[in-house]
């Protein structure tokens, strides 16, 4: 596995791992189709000198990303997926990690459906803490709304 910055020619790699958890349709907000977002995921992370994407790769194949943006008030909002058939195999941990590092000295902020219990134990084991749990504020084309945690992991950390 490698960990790297996102590069210029990255988008559709992205993109690719993007749309993949999109279409499972539970894991993070976007619905499927996903749009295409890589030329925006280009134009806003590389050579960004405040905003962060990282790329985890095996064996040459972009298979999860994690991003930071900045925020006002100087936190960082944290995103991120892993492509199914390549969870639970330290992925996550290891970009969370290097996005952590990266961060260092800055509040990390998160949004995460309570569903997503794979998600939650990764952020507990790196220190995220809930700050709000609100009940049914995500609403869903089939009618349904999600509730949606707030975390943190202080900057302090």
């Amino acid at each position: 596995m490698n960990i790297r910055r996102v590069a210029a020619g990255d988008g559709p790699a992205w993109q690719r791992v993007f749309a993949a958890v999109a279409d499972e349709d539970r894991w993070i907000g976007v619905e499927p189709p996903a749009p295409e977002r890589g030329e925006h995921v280009e134009a806003r992370f590389v050579g960004s000198d405040v905003d962060v994407m990282l790329l985890a790769e095996v064996d040459g194949d972009v298979v999860g990303w994690i991003s930071g943006e900045s925020k006002p008030g100087g936190a960082i909002e944290l995103g991120m997926g892993v492509r199914a058939g390549f969870r639970d195999r330290g992925i996550g941990s290891a970009l969370l990690d290097a996005l952590l590092g990266w961060a260092d000295g800055h509040r990390v902020v998160l949004r995460v459906f309570p569903h997503n219990e794979r998600a939650l134990a990764l952020y507990g084991k790196f220190g995220f803490v809930l700050l709000e749990h609100k009940a049914g504020v995500w609403p869903r084309r089939n009618g349904e709304f999600w509730d949606l945690l707030f975390m943190e992991r202080p900057a302090d950390r």
